[in-house]
């Protein structure tokens, strides 16, 4: 849905990126060469090398989120999802038997169709081409099988699967998707990559999880609500433009992405919703942030609009956010409005054209901070000035659904009086670097697509905006 993505590309600033290690081997195979570069998926603990001029990126479908992996010809595809299951006697061959039958029954049913009698189901045009068997790649055992499903028109669709147990109840899944007429090349590219696939000790990775969110809350143990009434009220309103910079060094010639301004106030709940009510619970008082923003993307726009609201004692919060998308004289809007009790949530998803939702994400053990608490973690860490690892749970719009943020706090030796906090709003996202002086003032936020979040005056912007003739109003 629209909204999540804009929620991610205008509130969060980032983008869809490779998610790719560094420190590294090349590894190859007298067939298929492999980047320089591991691959991680850091909420499985999994490691992986790519094909050479491969991408990978994140990808959502529902409530589905993916990691897709496509060579520059696109003549294949790998799609790595990382279902859960509460079972936690399931087995990866059940979970691959399941998968099957999905896939089977995804393709036409074929009826006999004999004239005077009534039509029969007598199969499925879709057929397992390689049964499921057992592999161990890295000394972990997996299951594999093949399908394929032939088309109306063009060569049949083949599919492959891998599936992995990491723990009990978590499984890792690589479903190759390609055509009968590429699949002498894609098949051996799929499986050599899949030679590659490892996996961390889940202990170590929950370990690790456990540390960072420790030394979070450790953090913000030490905030008390006056602090934190300070830190929002010497917040003010800033202004941030996101842009490419050109070759050039030239402001004039970068590439004006978008904009944004970034409210800090007191007021009542009541403003989430952007009036006045008589309702006891629309008088809470507490902590605001405000953002509004517009981007650019060709000839559509995107306006966004989202209120955040957190009681002092942060056991409860609201907020909305409200996306505009228009091309030329079409509009269409798209909303978030969520609240939460203690660790009650509710999330209610509404859009011009597409069914509504409403989705409950569940808040287990400690960790979590409201949304306009993990809007103010990059300057409560520098504050701080305390290096370390951090970890905290957040709810994602882009995800719909509670998610763990990394941030890290360091002080570069060959970059003097400077502190940089590297962010990961998700573990299985690419980071992105702020750049702060050594009095803890933001200078910018460096994304991993080479885009930069840099704060500016309103002046300055709308003289940009308009010396390079993009829309204001």
């Amino acid at each position: 849905m629209l909204t999540r993505v804009l929620a991610l590309s205008l509130l969060a600033g980032c983008t869809l990126a490779d998610a790719q290690a560094q420190n590294s081997r090349p590894t190859q195979t007298a067939a298929v060469t492999m980047g320089q570069d591991p691959f991680r998926l850091e909420s499985i603990g999994l490691t992986m090398f790519l094909p050479v001029d491969s991408a990978a990126q994140a990808s959502r479908v529902g409530s589905v989120s993916t990691v897709q992996v496509i060579p520059k010809d696109a003549t294949w595809m790998l799609n790595i999802q990382t279902p859960k299951s509460a079972n936690t006697e399931t087995t990866a061959a059940e979970v691959l038997d399941n998968i099957l039958v999905q896939v089977i029954a995804s393709g036409d049913e074929v009826y006999d169709t004999t004239p005077g009698q009534r039509a029969k189901l007598t199969g499925m045009r879709g057929r397992v081409t390689e049964p499921r068997s057992a592999i161990v790649i890295n000394g972990r055992e997996a299951q594999r099988a093949y399908v394929e499903i032939p088309q109306d028109s063009g060569p049949a669709v083949v599919r492959g699967y891998t599936v992995f147990r990491t723990v009990p109840g978590q499984f890792a899944t690589f479903e190759l998707v390609t055509t009968q007429t590429e699949l002498a090349k894609a098949k051996p590219t799929y499986e050599t990559t899949l030679a590659t696939v490892t996996f961390e000790n889940p202990a170590m990775v929950f370990a690790d999880r456990a540390a960072a969110v420790t030394a979070g809350q450790r953090l913000l143990a030490g905030l008390s609500q006056e602090e934190f009434r300070r830190l929002v009220e010497n917040g003010g309103t800033r202004w941030e433009r996101l842009y490419r910079p050109a070759s050039s060094g030239s402001e004039m010639d970068a590439t004006e992405i978008a904009y944004r301004r970034i409210a800090m106030t007191m007021g009542n709940r009541g403003m989430v919703m952007g009036g006045t009510s008589s309702r006891s619970i629309d008088r809470q008082e507490g902590f605001i942030i405000r953002i509004d923003a517009r981007a650019l993307d060709g000839k559509r726009t995107f306006d966004s609009r989202s209120v955040f609201f957190v009681t002092p004692d942060g056991e409860e919060e609201a907020w909305q956010v409200r996306n505009a998308v228009r091309e030329g004289t079409k509009v269409s809007v798209f909303t978030e409005t969520g609240a939460r009790t203690g660790t009650s949530m509710s999330v209610q998803l509404e859009g011009t054209g597409v069914p509504g939702e409403i989705i409950k994400p569940i808040i287990q053990g400690d960790g979590y901070v409201s949304r306009v608490l993990s809007w103010m973690l990059p300057q409560i860490i520098v504050d701080a000035k305390a290096q370390a690892d951090y970890g905290f749970y957040t709810y994602q719009s882009d995800a719909s659904a509670i998610k763990l943020r990394r941030d890290t706090l360091t002080a570069p030796a060959d970059r003097p009086n400077t502190l940089l906090l590297t962010t990961k709003l998700t573990e299985d996202r690419p980071p992105q670097v702020t750049v702060f002086n050594s009095e803890g003032k933001l200078i910018r936020t460096e994304l991993p697509d080479g885009t930069i979040w840099e704060p500016v005056t309103l002046e300055k912007l709308g003289q940009l905006w308009k010396a390079k003739g993009l829309p204001l109003d």
